[in-house]
């Protein structure tokens, strides 16, 4: 024997250890078959093998492991452990013996994660489903009845048989034995280990097992620990027994001898039972204290139920109603005693299906339980859709003496069916929707698409059920509608509305915060400026569903669905069929402006490339060429073909290289500077004087600087530095020196004043080259030159 246990010891992280070194394994206790003593299943139990302290009970850690979300991980060891010992249990006939596992809260409130490790396990043992079964309690099971539902019917369906545990202590009616795909109900102990000293726990016993019977289900009654026990559940019509009589939860070992064993080696009940599926020892409405519990019980069921008199089908009329409860005076709003002694064809609707009928009656003929729809009618005449489960009460001779109908009224039901229905339908037509907008927005040219506008606008109004649908767009800081579609029952003067930027400025403001505008009633928004904007509108909406769309942060239009006249409850999936339009609605017109801006930009190129004085050059950000026409190469006497790809700074003269990256700064940064002029490189060695423009090229097909280059005038090729600034000024003091000279003295006086400035010869390496300056006739300023000039000589 092992030291105690200190429960200091037993931390999360210990077990966790344990896990992984495989300490933990599952015990087994049997289930004995109350017809022939045979152990009929097995119930795994998990115990810890603790290398220091000996074997340890379940209580001394699966406090710490539910705390610490490790349940799960108990799960999964005691599934596969006991896959793998499955074979080693057979009964004495040599038949595979049912191994039942029991499923914590946590790992029903994970449905994935258990469906994931059953699915993982039976991948990996490759073992028949049909030899194990899951336990649930009624504990684990009320957080979320629905989704526990959900996972229990997807483990039937794998074949696994499952059953509700401790069965009385919690919250368990008729709809868990009705909803849940269970096989088998145990009974707790709380009420077996009274059952030979109290006629309430063995009636409570008795009707749950009755109870259970009428659905299909077997029952075992947990913790029979004493042969009294057992003489007295065995009066009471349960299955099987479970408890410490027969044995505790022993070893996969231990187990083996057991199942050879009739009674597990015990003292059996004297009273031998007769092998069958259910029984009643005493009629419904006898007076007996049990039935007085059964129909107790019947009473606050939810479900309808009606107990019918047998053995036959009595037909036509149906057999004699002798208990109905309150569930069912609900459900036809007849009361009780107006339906005691009547035929069940008092229920059926004219429009009953004869088939449907015929089935219930069948069944009750030939003593089998059966479900089938009918129509049935309410006390008020109105028909309703019924859906019923008819099963026998039989007697110690196993014939049906009465049968027990539950009931459901699928109206509601069928109307969720609709509304799911209509729902996905709807939810159809919306994703349709997008996809036409979309394949269209790909398929049309962007002028194309704009025109089918009206035509997907009344498709997106009649999926979304509204008064109009309208789409803006943003030109010039101005709000202009493209395309609007207008309800028939709307007026089309309801869309009929421009709206010139200022008239609406707080719209503007909400919709240039970027998210949708979702309004179920503008008249109850705390917002007055909306309201008195809204007011100003021929039709004021009342509510409103907006949507705006924009290209990289910059907003290009909005679409809108609106309800004239009524409020509008939007819902998230409109909200979210709203943003995928606005989306590729915002794609399509910005396609539209990019080949729109594409044109104009090829335009302009063709026209400079085309002109032959003109020299065109692109420059990108990092002072490339990118592009050159041949005006450009001529400038410089250079081929095309130089010009792309080289730095532009290599054709500039030193002193204006500057300058020229100012300008080229300046036309990335803020779209284009004054024209400048500057010497750009001859391939003889000089330097032309031109005048210079430059402008940011907007289109992504594009892309840099345009910069346009003209000669200036006839000036030759002259290597000299001499500042095309000072030359500048000095003729135009020379035009403005006085209004009376003749053309010819001024000509002359510019001439003597440009070779002043020059010098009268320059040299270019060692030869002397003569200069000379000559005005043209044609060459006198307008007047508007004049008198620019005359101010320029004032200032001078």
């Amino acid at each position: 024997m092992g030291r105690t246990l200190d429960p200091r010891e037993v931390t999360a992280e210990r077990i966790c250890v344990g896990l992984e070194a495989g300490e933990f394994v599952p015990y087994f206790q049997p289930t004995v078959s109350l017809t022939d003593g045979t152990i009929t299943s097995l119930e795994a139990l998990v115990r810890w093998e603790h290398p220091q302290c000996g074997l340890l009970l379940p209580g001394m850690f699966l406090p710490i492991a539910e705390v610490h979300d490790l349940m799960a991980d108990f799960g999964s060891m005691v599934l596969r452990e006991s896959i793998r010992v499955a074979d080693q249990f057979r009964s004495r006939r040599h038949e595979a013996v049912k191994i039942w596992i029991n499923l914590a809260a946590q790992q029903l409130d994970d449905p994935a994660g258990l469906l994931t490790d059953v699915h993982d396990a039976l991948h990996e043992y490759d073992f028949d489903p049909r030899q194990f079964g899951f336990e649930v309690t009624e504990s684990g099971l009320i957080s979320d009845l629905q989704s526990a539902s959900g996972v229990l019917s997807e483990l039937r369906d794998l074949g696994f048989d499952l059953a509700i545990d401790d069965f009385g202590t919690g919250y368990a009616s008729l709809t868990y034995l009705r909803q849940l795909p269970a096989t088998l109900v145990k009974i707790d102990r709380s009420f077996v280990s009274s059952v030979d000293g109290s006629l309430a726990d063995a009636a409570i016993v008795q009707a749950v097992t009755e109870l259970s019977h009428a659905l299909g289900l077997k029952v075992v009654a947990e913790g029979v620990e004493t042969y009294q026990q057992l003489e007295s559940i065995n009066k009471l019509g349960v299955d099987a027994i479970q408890g410490f009589y027969f044995s505790r939860a022993v070893s996969a070992a231990d187990v083996v001898p057991l199942l050879q064993q009739k009674w597990c080696g015990q003292r059996g009940p004297k009273l031998q039972r007769v092998d069958r599926d259910i029984r009643a020892d005493s009629l419904p409405g006898a007076g007996s204290p049990r039935a007085q519990l059964l129909m107790s019980v019947l009473d606050v069921s939810p479900d309808s139920v009606m107990v019918l008199e047998g053995p036959s089908s009595c037909r036509p009329l149906g057999p004699r109603i002798v208990y109905v409860n309150s569930a069912f005076e609900r459900e036809t709003g007849y009361r009780a005693s107006e339906v005691f002694g009547r035929r069940t064809s008092m229920l059926d609707s004219p429009s009953a299906d004869p088939v449907a009928l015929t089935q219930l009656a069948d069944a009750m003929d030939s003593g089998e339980s059966v479900t089938v729809e009918v129509r049935n009618q309410r006390a008020n005449g109105a028909e309703f859709p019924c859906e019923v489960t008819l099963s026998p009460v039989l007697d110690d001779r196993g014939k049906a003496m009465f049968w027990l109908e539950v009931r459901r009224d699928r109206t509601e039901a069928y109307a969720a069916e609709q509304r799911r229905r209509a729902e996905f339908l709807r939810q159809l037509a919306l994703d349709d929707a997008v996809l036409n907008v979309s394949r269209l927005a790909l398929e049309l040219s962007p002028e194309e698409f704009t025109d089918t506008l009206p035509i997907l606008l009344q498709q997106v109004g009649e999926v979304l059920g509204v008064d109009l649908v309208y789409i803006e767009e943003v030109q010039l800081d101005r709000f202009v509608p493209i395309a609007n579609w207008c309800a028939p029952h709307v007026s089309p003067a309801a869309a009929e509305f421009d709206d010139f930027g200022a008239s609406y400025p707080e719209w503007h403001r909400l919709l240039a915060s970027g998210g949708p505008q979702v309004i179920p009633d503008v008249y109850a928004l705390d917002n007055p400026s909306l309201l008195a904007e809204i007011q100003t509108l021929p039709f004021p909406d009342r509510a409103i569903l907006a949507v705006p769309f924009a290209i990289e942060g910059s907003q290009i239009g909005t679409i809108g669905a609106t309800m004239v006249a009524a409020t509008r409850e939007w819902q998230p999936d409109e909200v979210a069929f709203m943003r995928k339009l606005a989306d590729t609605i915002g794609q399509a017109f910005e396609r539209r402006r990019t080949q729109s801006a594409l044109r104009k930009t090829n335009a302009r190129l063709s026209a400079l490339v085309v002109d032959g004085e003109t020299g065109l050059a692109i420059i990108d950000r990092h002072g490339v060429c990118t592009f050159a026409n041949r005006a450009a190469a001529e400038i410089g006497g250079v081929e095309v073909d130089q010009l792309v790809g080289a730095q532009i700074a290599d054709f500039v003269h030193p002193d204006d290289v500057a300058m020229m990256a100012e300008a080229l700064l300046l036309a990335n940064d803020f779209g284009g500077v004054e024209r400048r002029q500057i010497r750009l490189r001859h391939a003889t060695g000089g330097y032309v004087w031109v005048d210079v423009g430059n402008s940011r090229a907007r289109s992504h097909d594009v892309g840099g600087v345009v910069m346009t280059a003209r000669p200036i005038g006839d000036w030759p090729i002259v290597p000299t530095n001499a500042p095309m600034a000072l030359i500048s000024v000095v003729v135009q003091a020379a035009y403005g020196a006085s209004s009376e000279i003749s053309a010819a003295e001024m000509r002359q006086e510019a001439e003597r004043v440009i070779l002043e400035s020059l010098g009268s010869t320059l040299r270019v390496g060692s030869v002397p080259m003569a200069i000379s300056a000559r005005i043209d006739q044609d060459s006198r300023p307008s007047r508007a030159t004049r008198k620019s000039a005359k101010s320029t000589s004032t200032i001078l």
